[in-house]
């Protein structure tokens, strides 16, 4: 689907802040499958030494005696702790009460996304994460259509919603700007969705998914790669 609200970027399905971000992905197929079984595609699970949990550890709790890069990547892939799943899918309950009050509807991929803990620990990405907003904003050239926010990233990044309609149906879409966050800003200070640049990326939130998966995947054999050639660093 395309949104007739939105430019649409092709390939620039995870920002404009990397400059190969649209030549890494053109020759990317997505698998034919992908809006049916998404999660056939997501990266392997991950099981980390106790050794390596104690340096993900100390890495959390700014302790890089054990080879900065060998303890984040340890950090990187470790479970979440059980709290912070029961947290997420406290806040996930009460965001899909608003999005039923709006008569809108979430991807069943994305509430089975967000609602599974070994689907989430298998999320490694190094810079883009699951985020969750504060509110749901309506977008200004049409506020029937809401954005909800569901990845961000480092501070070079903005955040990846999904754009909802009152149809029932969605598309992906970038903004420059994490807008639906408000706490950790100054009253006041949240970002403000008139400010920024939005784009649709991606037709559907399955054709997104998959395409992350692939790049946790490319990470995950970075992974391997430096810890082969830098053991210890």
């Amino acid at each position: 689907m395309t949104n007739s609200v939105l430019e649409k970027r092709p390939y620039f399905y995870f920002g404009p802040s990397s400059p190969d971000a649209a030549g890494r992905f053109k020759n990317y197929k997505v698998p034919p499958d992908y809006d049916t079984n998404p999660f056939k595609y997501l990266p392997a699970e991950v099981s980390l030494s106790d050794a390596e949990l104690k340096l993900a550890e100390q890495y959390e709790n700014g302790d890089f005696s054990g080879g900065y890069m060998t303890s984040q990547i340890a950090c990187f892939r470790r479970p979440k702790p059980k709290q912070r799943h029961d947290d997420r899918r406290a806040k996930f309950q009460m965001l899909r009460n608003s999005v039923d009050a709006e008569g809108l509807v979430l991807p069943p991929a994305f509430i089975e996304l967000v609602e599974t803990d070994n689907y989430i620990d298998r999320l490694r990405h190094n810079a883009i994460w699951l985020r969750l907003p504060d509110e749901i904003v309506p977008l200004p050239d049409d506020p029937a259509q809401k954005m909800f926010l569901m990845f961000g990233g480092s501070s070079d990044y903005g955040g990846w919603y999904l754009l909802l309609s009152p149809d029932g149906t969605h598309v992906v879409a970038y903004c420059n700007e994490p807008v639906g966050l408000v706490s950790g800003y100054p009253p006041g200070r949240a970002p403000d969705i008139a400010d920024c640049d939005v784009y649709q990326c991606a037709e559907t939130f399955c054709e997104w998914i998959v395409i992350y998966f692939a790049d946790c995947v490319r990470g995950d054999d970075r992974y391997e790669e430096l810890l082969l050639k830098h053991p210890g660093i």
